[in-house]
């Protein structure tokens, strides 16, 4: 996927965005950020800065409302908090667990919402594995921003670009499902890998399909492709194969051969006993895909 020159919102919030008072703001936070001149950024693209300004203004919006809220039911907590003369209780009706714990946890929540919710849409977009957690421990919900959530990104990037991790990413998965390089055999053009599927069966029948946790054949078609076509998904042909995989031999003759013949593979077999053939169109690409993705 090609990455287009992107635009990134700067501002001082502070300055930018008029404090709520008491619900009297007389512009929706929408209204100010849309007014806001967009600056050129080449880290991500204009969909994606357009993507995180518009949670950054939906978490101010409903965190400055919580807070708030909070706010006025402590100032009720604390006026009625004296004990009743005649039962012995506190006054107020405000419980400090079902309402002023739960609102600070409703904070929290969105807080961390927040975070989940932009670190997922790159991790998802790109395709690469990003962490929110190791984001949520440093800031608050006061000093948190979409622009520190996108500088946490790209230093868990370790200065790669998104395709560039995932592509190492893909490598790196493709490299595990070999715990023994005697597996691998290469004669002529033809690649063999040994115990590279685990099979799963049926409780009723014999359908055999690939394991519900696979974490050997997606790797494996994940490298496929991007050695056929350079692509960080896996290409439209190994899908239908996949999706077969898992459906399972009842419903698909999944040991026969499946024939590729697209960019430099011909075909792929699957094999009872765990066994898997890739035919690629020269021994030369067998050797560059084993090397380059195997070892």
């Amino acid at each position: 996927m090609s990455e287009s020159t992107g635009q990134l919102l700067l501002f001082d919030f502070e300055e930018t965005v008029e404090v709520i008072d008491n619900g009297m703001s007389q512009f929706n936070l929408l209204d100010k950020f849309s007014a806001i001149d967009i600056q050129v950024d080449q880290r991500i693209s204009e969909i994606e800065a357009e993507y995180c300004k518009r949670q950054e203004v939906i978490f101010y919006e409903t965190r400055d409302i919580l807070k708030r809220n909070l706010s006025e039911l402590n100032n009720l907590y604390e006026k009625y908090g004296e004990k009743d003369s005649f039962s012995g209780r506190e006054e107020s009706f405000l419980s400090t667990y079902d309402d002023l714990k739960y609102i600070k946890n409703r904070i929290d929540s969105i807080y961390k919402g927040f975070i989940s919710r932009i670190t997922h849409y790159f991790a998802i977009r790109h395709k690469v594995s990003l962490s929110s957690n190791e984001i949520v421990g440093k800031y608050d919900e006061n000093s948190i921003s979409y622009t520190i959530i996108l500088d946490e990104i790209f230093e868990q990037l370790g200065g790669l670009s998104f395709k560039e991790k995932a592509v190492e990413e893909i490598k790196a998965a493709s490299r595990s499902i070999i715990y023994n390089k005697s597996n691998l055999h290469i004669a002529k053009n033809k690649l063999s890998i040994i115990d590279c599927v685990y099979w799963d069966s049926g409780f009723l029948d014999d359908n055999k399909s690939i394991r519900y946790d696979d974490r050997r054949v997606r790797p494996l078609f994940l490298a496929l492709s991007h050695f056929m076509n350079g692509s960080v998904e896996m290409i439209y042909r190994l899908g239908e194969v996949y999706q077969q995989l898992n459906r399972g031999s009842s419903y698909y003759d999944i040991f026969s051969k499946y024939e590729i013949g697209i960019y430099n593979v011909e075909s792929l077999k699957m094999f009872k006993n765990g066994k898997i053939e890739i035919v690629f169109s020269e021994h030369e690409n067998a050797e560059a895909f084993k090397n380059e993705y195997l070892y």
